[in-house]
């Protein structure tokens, strides 16, 4: 689906969440399905897991409850003991209790979480705030590492703001790449910066030990920055060769406390002129809470390093105006690349030698 246009929006304190809380009725998220504007979505709608399992749970409750009540009635009035009855009676009316709730969660889940219901909210919620809204990017053209990963890449329910400069938050998830401890669902958010910096992510410690996720990517070692006071217990710096003290004009002790304060739990890259923020989990972007988190991250980490690096140049790149970084600074070098020379280089070695020993040999 195309970007939509982008209009002035509001500070995210000041956001009106009203139509993203208030009550959805069936007929609203029904004429909001028939919406000709919406074909694009019910090409590629479908029920989450969640809902489907859900539905299934929702269907044998009904069946058990509608069963359960008739035999409560007919058997316990008409066929036993009163006292009996009377407790089979009492059943039945528990079960028609039970039979509301399952119609009421059937509605909930069907009517308000579904997919419809969850992308009605938030198209209501952007228009009503002045943001933009895509219910989805397929494939999503971010130059950042996790949107480069896997088949199947699809950015969803991506919100954007314009305050004072572009800031989206989504979720974003991938298919394959199986390997123990990869995440493949992603909630992300990610600001636009004054200036092209060198390439640049935090893996967050304490996320790797309580979940055993790691980013997507591994770098190589020797691309590892230390950093002063508790940060390294937080984070791990991973830095190209040679631009150690351009990440430390960045990284400075108020934005490394604020990094930890603030996003902790979090992944952050910083690739051209973006910065990234990954969460192993998506965001439940249909509640107040996840627009809560953007707000305190947008404000603090956010606005920190957007001053700290406005005024950044690489002075292997001259002159000072240009917004550039040089070649070698752009991207880490990762792991996977020096293992893919590393077997190239034996396998190349292997046939060589084998040719040049079966040429000694018919001499």
């Amino acid at each position: 689906m195309g970007e939509p246009r982008k209009p002035t929006s509001a500070p995210i304190t000041a956001l009106n969440f009203e139509p993203l809380v208030g009550p959805v009725t069936r007929a609203e998220v029904k004429a909001f399905r028939k919406s000709p504007g919406n074909l694009g979505l019910r090409t590629t709608a479908a029920l989450t897991e969640n809902n489907r399992e859900a539905l299934g749970v929702g269907v044998i409750l009904l069946t058990i409850c509608i069963l359960g009540t008739e035999y409560g009635l007919i058997y316990g009035l008409f066929f036993v003991s009163e006292g009996i009855g009377v407790i089979l009676a009492l059943i039945a009316v528990l079960l028609l209790f039970a039979l509301k709730w399952c119609w009421d969660t059937l509605h909930h889940e069907v009517f308000v979480t579904s997919p419809w219901g969850r992308w009605y909210r938030l198209t209501r919620f952007a228009a009503t705030n002045g943001l933009t809204y895509s219910a989805q990017i397929s494939p999503p053209r971010y130059p950042a590492t996790i949107f480069l990963r896997g088949g199947d890449r699809a950015a969803t329910d991506v919100v954007g703001f314009t305050k004072p400069t572009p800031v989206q938050m989504g979720n974003y998830h991938y298919s394959g790449e199986v390997e123990i401890g990869r995440v493949r669902e992603w909630g992300f958010v990610r600001l636009q910066l004054d200036r092209r910096l060198p390439h640049m992510v935090l893996e967050a410690k304490i996320r790797r030990r309580l979940t055993g996720t790691r980013f997507p990517v591994s770098f190589s070692s020797h691309q590892t920055l230390s950093l002063e006071g508790d940060f390294d217990r937080y984070f791990t710096l991973y830095v190209p060769r040679d631009y150690e003290r351009d990440a430390l004009y960045v990284f400075t002790p108020d934005l490394m406390a604020l990094l930890i304060d603030e996003a902790a739990p979090f992944d952050v890259e910083i690739i051209d002129d973006w910065m990234y923020i990954y969460s192993h989990r998506p965001f439940e972007m249909a509640t107040t809470d996840a627009y809560a988190r953007l707000d305190r991250i947008v404000e603090t980490v956010g606005a920190k390093a957007r001053r700290q690096s406005s005024r950044y140049w690489d002075d292997r790149v001259a002159p000072r105006d240009v917004n550039l970084v040089a070649q070698h600074g752009r991207r880490l070098r990762r792991l996977e690349d020096r293992l893919y020379v590393i077997g190239a280089s034996v396998i190349v070695a292997g046939v060589v030698t084998i040719l040049v020993t079966e040429a000694i040999l018919r001499r």
